[in-house]
């Protein structure tokens, strides 16, 4: 089986899809991933071979893939420790809050089961 290269002008076939501009509207706490550019997507290169041996008969073939590092294109950041995070920050200031609100929520619904009970 004959193995042939390809190569695909990026510049040429992304000018093509993708608009001229991209507009991101942006909260407080939040910014332009800085390793995408506000793409959202990366290559991802991927190294296989035929054979017994990588170094023998190497291939390659590369494809956008999602950023791993924000959301389309946006990463939050952190109002306490001002770093970038996915999903939920674990530094000191972040957990203090979520601990806060856990005790607002648990007084709250202290005084639920109090009420009810008083009523019964």
């Amino acid at each position: 089986m004959a193995v042939h290269r390809e190569k695909i002008n990026l510049y040429k076939t992304i000018k093509k899809i993708f608009p001229k501009i991209l507009i991101k509207d942006l909260n407080e706490n939040e910014r332009i991933c800085p390793d995408c550019h506000g793409l959202g997507v990366k290559i991802n290169t991927r190294v296989f071979g035929t054979g017994d041996s990588l170094e023998s008969h190497p291939y390659r073939t590369e494809a956008l893939a999602l950023c791993p590092h924000c959301f389309n294109g946006v990463q939050k950041i952190c109002k306490y420790c001002g770093q970038p995070y996915k999903g939920h920050c674990d530094c000191e200031g972040q957990l203090a809050e979520d601990l806060k609100i856990q005790e607002q929520s648990g007084k709250k619904l202290y005084l639920k089961q109090k009420k009810l009970t008083k009523r019964m």
